[in-house]
């Protein structure tokens, strides 16, 4: 009754209405990764989800898979395609553990007969919104669970767990949970009660792991500068788990906190399917809020235009930002804006950026008319290299977006 309560859905209907609609439902319960609605059935339910989360999806004529919305707690899926007799239009899987209210077509329609007027109207309401294709969400929220996979034994893995959720811990209520704790903690109240569930494993292919992969939406590989970056054993057990690939994936790859500049990120790329590789520092609390933010969506992008020496107003707006407390967690840039948003990805302060960014401009006037540049090439790549050396912009602790093309 109380999902049904806070059901943007059935959540105005009297309570009479209610206590008959809750009667009518089937209650189930559905591991993580299993497939619940398939694509081309017909369409004979629809689902309340009580607790867990679901995920809608398609696959493309390729076969590679699109992902449509989530549903979470109070929300419903599959109402249009059983009230216009339709067939399903997509895929509904369980990305956690879950439990789902189903409603069948004959206690609709039972239920249609006697509240003819309240019901027309909720599911009216419903099958609009639905083929306008605007996602129905709940007006509270659920958390966001991650679990963290490492790669290799370090004693790295536990403070990045502890790091993280801290980290996360800035911008709402973070839980971390390990299979010591966990008898402790009711699963279904844990969403409810924070913002952010992290589930800590081992990295052994044990229980504890598959069944806190079964309640994260994101998976979190961890790895040490150092490490052999080839594929390992728990990341092919886990790929080959139900649900594996509705499930946003991304490697952290740990460096002690005295690092200069980050490992060898691209041969961790080549050998997996992650959203990006994220080098972080130990005790580098910066690195670890710059992370959550990427895995919450909250992530801030800079792109620094060009137009030569009027690029400097660019170490103004940096400045700005910075005293505002706004950090720049990606960056790209054209010409001079290029330059500057090199340098900055790549850690100097805004005082070194200015001298540098001078000195790249003055002194090597050509007396004659330029008619193709007002630098030769010979000297924008040498000083560019004075500058830059050999560093890989791919290499650096604060990630570029675009190419940063000068």
């Amino acid at each position: 009754m109380a999902v049904l309560r806070a059901s943007l859905v059935f959540g105005a209907l009297d309570p009479d209405l209610l206590s008959d609609l809750a009667d009518s439902l089937e209650i189930e319960t559905v591991e993580g990764g299993n497939t619940i609605l398939s694509e081309g059935d017909t369409a004979e339910s629809m689902l309340i989800v009580v607790s867990g989360r679901l995920r809608v999806s398609r696959k493309n004529p390729d076969g590679s898979l699109r992902l449509y919305n989530e549903v979470s707690p109070g929300e419903t899926v599959g109402e249009a395609g059983m009230i216009l007799q339709q067939r399903r239009f997509a895929d509904v899987t369980a990305l956690r553990d879950s439990t789902i209210a189903v409603l069948h077509r004959l206690p609709f329609e039972q239920l249609l007969m006697r509240h003819p007027v309240a019901l027309n109207k909720v599911f009216a309401q419903a099958v609009y919104h639905q083929l306008r294709h605007t996602p129905q969400r709940t007006e509270h929220g659920h958390a966001h669970a991650f679990v963290i996979v490492p790669l290799h034994p370090s004693p790295l893995n536990t403070e990045f767990a502890h790091s993280l959720t801290q980290a996360l811990a800035n911008s709402g209520k973070a839980q971390l949970v390990n299979a010591a704790t966990s008898e402790n903690f009711p699963f279904d109240d844990l969403d409810t009660a924070f913002d952010f569930l992290i589930y800590q494993t081992d990295g052994q292919d044990s229980e504890w792991t598959r069944r806190a992969f079964r309640q994260a939406d994101q998976i979190i590989y961890v790895a040490s500068d150092g490490d052999d970056a080839g594929v390992c054993n728990v990341e092919m057990k886990l790929a080959a788990e139900p649900g594996f690939s509705m499930k946003r994936q991304h490697l952290a790859l740990l460096h002690p906190a005295n690092t200069v500049l980050p490992g060898d990120l691209a041969s961790w790329r080549t050998e997996r399917e992650v959203e990006r590789v994220y080098p972080l520092r130990a005790g580098h609390d910066n690195d670890f809020a710059r992370l959550a933010r990427f895995l919450t969506g909250q992530a801030v992008g800079v792109v620094l235009g060009g137009g030569g020496a009027r690029g400097f107003a660019h170490l103004g707006i940096l400045r700005a930002l910075e005293q505002s407390n706004i950090p720049v967690d990606i960056i790209g840039g054209n010409s001079m804006g290029a330059l500057i948003g090199a340098q900055y990805a790549k850690g100097l302060g805004l005082e070194e950026i200015r001298d540098q960014t001078m000195a790249f401009a003055l002194g090597g006037e050509r007396p004659t008319l330029p008619v193709i540049s007002l630098l030769s090439g010979r000297r924008l790549e040498r000083d560019l290299r004075k500058m830059f050396g050999e560093q890989d912009i791919e290499q650096l602790w604060n990630p570029t977006s675009l190419p940063l093309a000068i």
